[in-house]
Order: C-alpha cells, then structure tokens, then sequence
C-alpha cells in the first residue's frame, strides 16, 4: 500500500490500521476504478495511433495534453493496487 494514504494519519497508528483496514475492504471499488482507469488509457492509445492527430497545427500542445492524461490515470492507478 502507498503510503499516500495513511500520509495524514502517520502518527496515530490506531488510526492508521482502520484506515488500511477500510481499504482492505473496499478492493471491488478499488479494482473497478482501476478497470476504468486502464480503459481511458487504451482509449487514448487509439486516439493518439490514429493519422488525423497529426494534421492539426497544434497535435504538439495535443499530444502533451495526451501524455498528461496518460501519467495521471498510471498515477491513480498505482494508488489503487492495495
């Protein structure tokens, strides 16, 4: 588990243990967020394979805005792997 977390609850270990153990409990919410999660990932492989990206000016400033999607969802989803 990511220490992400329990971040704000370091010192209070009794606390720390519900929360974790709250988690623990909660890992079919946690599996169907990362399914969705994965799912905006290939979807936005398939827009950006696709030709007419780049025939746009700006498929530059696209393509990074791409790539920040991309690192955001890969962020949440390792949050979500308990």
């Amino acid at each position: 588990m990511q220490t992400l977390w329990t971040a704000d609850v370091q010192n209070k270990s009794e606390e720390k243990e519900e929360f974790q153990q709250y988690l623990a409990n909660n890992t079919r919410l946690l599996k169907r967020l990362e399914a969705i999660l994965k799912d905006k990932l290939q979807a936005l492989d398939t827009v950006e394979m696709s030709l007419s990206s780049y025939e746009t000016e700006g498929w530059a400033h696209k393509q990074a805005h791409l790539n920040g999607k991309r690192a955001a969802y890969q962020e949440i989803i390792k949050l979500t792997q308990i």
